[in-house]
């Protein structure tokens, strides 16, 4: 899309008043779980990567291909994104920075405008090359200077997180891979990734283990 942003595609359905109890389920088909939008970095150096291509054909016989193709009517519409998005260009276009692309769940409208800050979803957070994550929006359940308990739960197969003793994430190893079979747990701690270095300030005070 040449504009990012929300609100572009959904479904929506409901309204549906708020009783215990409620809840829906979704069978989801991942696509591309790491689309974002940011700046490329040239607009030079993007045209002679398409016109190359990955360089297995020369690229007069790529043009020539490429002129033959029905998708060259999509060609300008993809020059102008690149356009907008290049930093030679940055002082005339604002590209928001966008690294979630996808959001799943309850949300007090039918076009949120901001699924990141409203709502109780799941978020699909883009990382580049590191892949896509699932996030779940707690809303009000984490907040800046506050301390809470966090649990994570695994029985080898199912994964469910908790916040302050809320249910906020569950995920199953039959979720990535169908024949997944249980997985034997032989030693529990704490892993941190390269995402802790970006991490804001949180401290954590106290961690216990039980099997």
């Amino acid at each position: 899309m040449v504009t990012a942003g929300w609100g572009k595609q959904g479904i929506a359905y409901g309204p549906y008043a708020r009783t215990n109890g409620l809840a829906f389920a979704v069978l989801l088909v991942n696509c591309h779980n790491t689309s974002q939008s940011e700046r490329i970095k040239s607009i030079k150096e993007r045209l002679h990567r398409w016109l190359i291509g990955s360089e297995t054909e020369k690229p007069l016989d790529r043009f020539w291909h490429w002129l033959k193709s029905p998708q060259k009517r999509w060609t300008a519409r993809q020059f102008w994104w690149w356009i907008r998005t290049a930093p030679e260009f940055s002082k005339y276009f604002n590209v928001p920075q966008l690294d979630e692309n996808l959001a799943i769940g309850w949300f007090p409208q039918e076009v949120p405008e901001n699924p990141l800050s409203e709502g109780n979803g799941f978020i699909i957070h883009a990382t580049g090359a590191e892949n896509g994550e699932v996030w779940t929006n707690v809303g009000s359940g984490v907040k800046w200077g506050v301390t809470h308990n966090l649990r994570m739960s695994f029985d080898g197969m199912n994964y469910v997180v908790y916040v302050n003793n809320e249910p906020v994430l569950y995920r199953a190893l039959t979720d990535v891979y169908l024949d997944a079979t249980k997985l034997t747990i032989s030693r529990v701690g704490i892993v941190a990734n390269w995402e802790w270095g970006n991490d804001t300030g949180s401290t954590l005070k106290n961690f216990v283990a039980r099997v």
